[in-house]
């Protein structure tokens, strides 16, 4: 039986609601488990309110799915938006989960799907980046996004908030 889900962006005010802590938990007990990169460099988790905060200040587009019968949380995509000039605007998928039961549902292709659609109608953000690794390499290349790696050369780098204090700025 193919499960049927439900999208919609969240707003500032929905993020201290049952649905949206349940997977945020729910995302974070799966990091845990599953994410020793994130782990490492992780020396504190964002709060709910950290969340709510930047869903406010449009620094972070969070977007969630539900089972259509039920109601039930399914996954989440959050993503921000960022503008240059050589690539112009661009949504950063920063976070893509779904809960372990609704795997193999499409759900996360869905998600990604609806998030940038919406990106595209709102802001005209019709690309999106993200950064991968592990298992997720294999996912988006199936999902036919471009592995632009060895074509743009970029690097990316973590710096932890607890070594800020160590830059000097003159």
């Amino acid at each position: 039986m193919t499960k049927c889900f439900e999208f919609k962006k969240c707003s500032a005010s929905e993020v201290s609601s049952t649905l949206i802590r349940e997977l945020v938990d729910s995302y974070f007990t799966s990091l845990d488990q599953t994410d020793e990169t994130f782990n490492q460099i992780s020396e504190s988790r964002p709060s709910l309110e950290d969340l709510r905060h930047s869903i406010e200040t449009n620094n972070y587009f969070l977007f969630v799915a539900t089972e259509n019968s039920s109601q039930i949380p399914a996954g989440l995509i959050g993503l921000h938006l960022s503008y240059s000039t050589f690539s112009g605007c661009q949504s950063y998928i920063a976070d893509l989960f779904v809960v372990p039961k609704f795997r193999g549902a499409k759900l996360g292709e869905q998600l990604i799907r609806f998030a940038l659609k919406q990106m595209n109608d709102l802001y005209k953000c019709a690309n999106f980046v993200l950064f991968s690794g592990g298992n997720s390499v294999k996912y988006f290349e199936k999902l036919e996004a471009e592995n632009v790696t060895e074509v743009e050369e970029f690097e990316h780098f973590v710096m932890p908030e607890t070594h800020f204090s160590k830059i000097q700025m003159t």
